[in-house]
């Protein structure tokens, strides 16, 4: 029986400190070596926070990379909520990140501040979506979640085709 703990990205409903008491829990059953175990935690994270965890330097101890993630992820505490909601209003759509993992990742923040008005994730996923594709959906006027992806869908759908004419 494996008991590896889900890889952890900020995008997902992963409780940062659950996290961390599975994880402390695996490192001690399958015995693996103090020396193995900040490796082993790096590779447990994925999406924004496997970014995150490149950005921090690797020579730490476990310990310190417990604090570090506790300070950028822990719910326990008002400073992790501004965080989120920071990047639920910050997060821009990156050059290679199809339209509707963007859309994603905006509603996992939005469900994960409890924020419960669609159209707020609407709006954040609007103002970060790439200037190409965030002009056709506005024009569409999506008031849900569901309706932003279609006409996202749509949008990413227009701007590859003219991006593929130009390119001829």
């Amino acid at each position: 029986m494996d008991l590896l703990p889900p890889r952890f990205s900020s995008d997902s409903n992963l409780d940062a400190d659950d996290w961390i008491t599975d994880f402390r829990a695996y490192i001690r059953v399958r015995k693996i070596r103090l020396d193995d175990t900040v490796e082993v935690f790096c590779v447990r994270m994925s999406g924004t926070a496997r970014q995150w965890i490149e950005t921090i330097p690797s020579n730490l101890t476990l310990e310190e990379h417990i604090t570090n993630f506790r300070e950028r992820y822990s719910t326990s505490d008002d400073s992790h909520r501004q965080t989120l909601m920071s990047e639920l209003w910050n997060r821009q759509q990156r050059a290679d990140e199809k339209t509707s993992d963007f859309i994603k990742v905006k509603a996992r923040l939005a469900r994960f501040l409890n924020l419960l008005d669609e159209r707020f994730t609407v709006e954040a996923a609007i103002q970060g979506m790439r200037e190409d594709i965030r002009r056709d959906v506005v024009i569409q006027h999506p008031l849900t979640v569901n309706a932003l992806r279609i006409a996202a869908t749509r949008a990413e759908a227009c701007s590859n085709r003219t991006t593929e004419t130009r390119r001829r």
